[in-house]
Protein backbone atom coordinates (compact mmCIF):
# COMPACT_ATOMS: atom_id res chain seq x y z
CA UNK A 1 0.00 0.00 0.00
CA UNK A 2 3.21 2.22 0.46
CA UNK A 3 3.97 2.40 -3.68
CA UNK A 4 -0.23 3.29 -3.90
CA UNK A 5 -0.10 5.92 -1.43
CA UNK A 6 3.74 7.52 -2.91
CA UNK A 7 1.73 7.38 -6.51
CA UNK A 8 -0.90 8.95 -4.98
CA UNK A 9 1.00 11.63 -2.98
CA UNK A 10 2.64 12.59 -7.00
CA UNK A 11 -0.81 12.98 -8.45
CA UNK A 12 -1.26 9.67 -9.78
CA UNK A 13 -4.87 9.84 -11.10
CA UNK A 14 -6.63 6.73 -9.21
CA UNK A 15 -9.75 6.57 -12.17
CA UNK A 16 -6.96 6.10 -15.22
CA UNK A 17 -7.51 3.48 -17.69
CA UNK A 18 -5.81 0.78 -19.39
CA UNK A 19 -5.21 -0.09 -22.98
CA UNK A 20 -8.64 -2.16 -22.81
CA UNK A 21 -10.40 0.53 -20.22
CA UNK A 22 -9.96 -1.40 -17.29
CA UNK A 23 -9.12 1.07 -13.75
CA UNK A 24 -6.84 -0.21 -10.88
CA UNK A 25 -9.85 -0.58 -9.09
CA UNK A 26 -11.35 -3.38 -12.12
CA UNK A 27 -7.84 -4.97 -12.10
CA UNK A 28 -7.90 -5.10 -8.56
CA UNK A 29 -11.37 -6.83 -8.03
CA UNK A 30 -10.74 -9.53 -10.84
CA UNK A 31 -8.00 -10.92 -8.82
CA UNK A 32 -9.81 -10.60 -5.72
CA UNK A 33 -7.52 -7.97 -3.98
CA UNK A 34 -10.15 -6.41 -1.59
CA UNK A 35 -7.43 -4.58 0.67
CA UNK A 36 -6.02 -2.84 -2.64
CA UNK A 37 -9.62 -1.94 -3.87
CA UNK A 38 -10.95 -0.90 -0.27
CA UNK A 39 -7.79 1.44 -0.53
CA UNK A 40 -8.53 2.28 -3.62
CA UNK A 41 -11.92 3.13 -3.03
CA UNK A 42 -10.76 4.90 0.26
CA UNK A 43 -7.97 7.09 -1.82
CA UNK A 44 -10.82 8.36 -4.03
CA UNK A 45 -10.69 6.00 -6.91
CA UNK A 46 -14.33 5.76 -8.39
CA UNK A 47 -16.20 2.80 -8.09
CA UNK A 48 -18.05 3.18 -11.16
CA UNK A 49 -15.16 4.03 -13.37
CA UNK A 50 -13.47 3.19 -16.53
CA UNK A 51 -15.11 1.36 -19.54
CA UNK A 52 -15.18 -2.11 -17.51
CA UNK A 53 -16.87 -1.77 -14.14
CA UNK A 54 -15.05 -3.03 -11.51
CA UNK A 55 -18.25 -5.17 -10.09
CA UNK A 56 -18.59 -7.11 -14.14
CA UNK A 57 -14.83 -7.58 -12.86
CA UNK A 58 -15.34 -9.12 -9.81
CA UNK A 59 -18.44 -11.22 -10.91
CA UNK A 60 -17.06 -12.33 -13.98
CA UNK A 61 -14.10 -14.15 -12.54
CA UNK A 62 -16.12 -15.16 -9.24
CA UNK A 63 -14.52 -13.12 -6.53
CA UNK A 64 -17.56 -13.07 -3.89
CA UNK A 65 -15.47 -10.62 -1.22
CA UNK A 66 -14.62 -8.29 -3.95
CA UNK A 67 -18.10 -8.01 -5.22
CA UNK A 68 -19.50 -7.50 -1.43
CA UNK A 69 -17.18 -4.69 -1.13
CA UNK A 70 -17.98 -2.91 -4.36
CA UNK A 71 -21.71 -3.33 -3.42
CA UNK A 72 -20.97 -1.68 -0.38
CA UNK A 73 -19.33 0.93 -1.78
CA UNK A 74 -22.58 1.79 -4.37
CA UNK A 75 -21.22 -0.20 -7.28
CA UNK A 76 -24.17 0.41 -10.20
CA UNK A 77 -25.54 -3.13 -10.73
CA UNK A 78 -26.83 -2.05 -14.28
CA UNK A 79 -23.98 -1.02 -15.74
CA UNK A 80 -22.85 -2.99 -18.40
CA UNK A 81 -20.10 -4.68 -20.98
CA UNK A 82 -20.57 -5.53 -24.37
CA UNK A 83 -24.15 -5.05 -23.27
CA UNK A 84 -24.10 -7.36 -19.84
CA UNK A 85 -25.00 -6.66 -16.63
CA UNK A 86 -22.49 -7.99 -14.00
CA UNK A 87 -25.35 -10.66 -13.63
CA UNK A 88 -25.56 -11.65 -16.77
CA UNK A 89 -21.80 -11.76 -17.12
CA UNK A 90 -21.63 -14.16 -13.92
CA UNK A 91 -24.95 -16.51 -14.99
CA UNK A 92 -23.25 -16.98 -18.53
CA UNK A 93 -19.72 -18.00 -16.63
CA UNK A 94 -21.89 -19.93 -14.30
CA UNK A 95 -20.54 -17.94 -11.28
CA UNK A 96 -23.17 -19.36 -8.85
CA UNK A 97 -22.35 -17.52 -5.52
CA UNK A 98 -22.16 -14.15 -7.48
CA UNK A 99 -25.63 -14.54 -9.19
CA UNK A 100 -26.82 -15.26 -6.09
CA UNK A 101 -25.18 -12.33 -3.93
CA UNK A 102 -26.52 -10.15 -7.05
CA UNK A 103 -29.83 -11.42 -6.55
CA UNK A 104 -30.08 -11.00 -2.90
CA UNK A 105 -28.18 -7.43 -3.23
CA UNK A 106 -31.39 -6.49 -5.56
CA UNK A 107 -34.17 -7.52 -3.61
CA UNK A 108 -32.62 -5.20 -0.84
Amino acid sequence: MAALEALVELGADLDAVECDGATALAMAAAVGQVAMLEALLGMGASVNGGDMPALIMAAAAGQVPAAEALLRAGADVTATLQGKTAAEWAAQLQQTAIVELLARHSAQ
